[in-house]
């Protein structure tokens, strides 16, 4: 104890009691001088204590109240307080003597040491936790918070989109590439996010299989692919699914024919034929449709590639093999009773003056007809008097000697009425009936996946 407190401590001890109550310096009368001093020298070193502290220094640690120790490590103190502080995680150190800094999105500390950028590839949504590589067909450059998908049409890899696909080429959505696929052999990609599609029957892929075009004539393309031209004997007009045998009294003599040859006066032939036959003689070949010769009548001749048997004159006999006599009728009539020279009714023909032919089924005439006409392409002849001819309307169509209009099946449409080119529906439109010009588009809030009805 120092000099000084112990000579006041004497001094207070050989004071009387009473007078020590009267200056208040006794606050219990039951207690000693030697007690109430030393409480006294308690509070009085207590004070003296305390007016002596400094306040602990930011980036100290000051828990012992004896000494000052710098914080280490990723912890920190501010100025005044008692301890250092560690930083957690999802929290930045800048120094000990500092607050720490918050990461923000797309960075991350698990140690509370520095808030480090995502890197490219992963993603830090929570800067608490490490950093999260991205799922297939996802990517993210650095610094991000969240991975975004692959699109489709374009070159990805985990952490970058590259160049886009150039036309006929595609990538799908969601999906790694370092190289764009070729489109399918015999298909076409209309688009380079999309899978390769098929052409329609009757139709092929362009040159750079991004649209499907016609089917070349001459050729046939079954499942939207061309197949080859046609053999000798058949044949095939634009937009053609499948070869066509050659029609009787026609020739199909090359390969790759589009449009059957005619049959000459004083010919015929039979389906499939590369060439017509001359007319025997004695026989009778009428212009056009004959499949097979004609026997010529009773008193009638003819010479070889003859297209109608000749009368013999009353002074001819049945075997004579010429006559310079010859009764005849104008053209385009024929014989109905002895000496009677009748016109060709509609519907028929008359090739000779002795014989009226009743026209094949896909074709017509009008009265004094010598031959039947091929109903054309794109039009249906339902009667062979040539009444009612139909031209197809649009979103149907007819082939050659057509006897009805085909109209187009629900979810395609038909752009052409002289071929049988059905086009199946775009995406995002549909076609409900048959007969359809165009295809309709999807109303919004729709779905039309089956390109054949718009449902809600």
């Amino acid at each position: 104890m120092q000099p000084g407190r112990l000579r006041e401590r004497d001094k207070l001890c050989r004071m009387p009691q009473r007078q020590l109550l009267r200056r208040g310096r006794l606050p219990h009368p039951g207690l000693s001088f030697r007690d109430l001093f030393n409480r006294w020298s308690k509070v009085s070193s207590e004070t003296h204590s305390n007016s002596a502290c400094t306040t602990c220094p930011a980036g100290m640690d000051c828990s012992s109240k004896t000494a000052a120790v710098a914080c280490t490590g990723n912890s920190y103190s501010l100025i005044g307080a008692s301890g250092c502080t560690t930083v957690g995680a999802g929290m930045g150190f800048t120094s000990t003597s500092t607050l720490p800094t918050v990461c923000g999105a797309g960075t991350y500390s698990t140690d509370g040491s520095a808030c480090t950028n995502c890197p490219a590839g992963s993603y830090c949504a929570n800067p608490t936790v490490a950093p999260v590589a991205c799922g297939t067909g996802y990517y993210s450059s650095s610094g991000s918070s969240s991975c975004l998908p692959c699109p489709g049409g374009a070159l990805c890899s985990s952490t970058t989109v590259g160049s886009t696909c150039s036309s006929g080429t595609y990538v799908l959505p969601l999906t790694y590439a370092t190289t764009c696929n070729a489109c399918t052999t015999g298909m076409y990609c209309p688009s380079t996010a999309n899978s390769p599609l098929t052409c329609p029957v009757g139709s092929m892929p362009n040159a750079g299989q991004t649209s499907c075009v016609v089917c070349t004539a001459g050729h046939c393309c079954p499942a939207g692919v061309d197949a080859g031209s046609c053999s000798t004997g058949q044949y095939a007009p634009a937009g053609s699914s499948s070869c066509l045998a050659c029609p009787d009294g026609f020739m199909c003599a090359a390969a790759g024919t589009s449009t059957p040859t005619a049959c000459g006066a004083g010919y015929y032939s039979n389906s499939g034929r590369t060439a017509c036959v001359q007319c025997e003689q004695g026989y009778e070949c009428p212009t056009g449709h004959s499949a097979t010769r004609v026997a010529c009548g009773t008193n009638m001749y003819s010479n070889v590639g003859a297209s109608i048997c000749t009368a013999l004159t009353s002074s001819q006999t049945s075997s004579s093999t010429s006559s310079s006599t010859v009764a005849t009728c104008s053209s385009g009539y024929y014989i109905s009773t002895p000496g009677t020279c009748t016109i060709c009714p509609a519907g028929s023909y008359c090739p000779d003056i002795y014989t009226m032919y009743s026209c094949p089924s896909g074709t017509y005439s009008t009265s004094g007809a010598i031959t039947c006409t091929i109903c054309p392409a794109g039009s249906a002849c339902p009667n062979t008097d040539g009444t009612s001819i139909t031209v197809c309307s649009s979103g149907s169509y007819a082939l050659p000697a057509s006897t009805v209009c085909t109209p187009c099946s629900i979810g395609h449409y038909c752009p052409n009425t002289d071929r049988p080119l059905e086009k199946e529906c775009d995406e995002g439109y549909y076609a409900s009936s048959t007969g359809m010009p165009a295809c309709v588009i999807c109303p919004a809030d729709y779905n039309c996946r089956d390109k054949k009805s718009a449902t809600d």
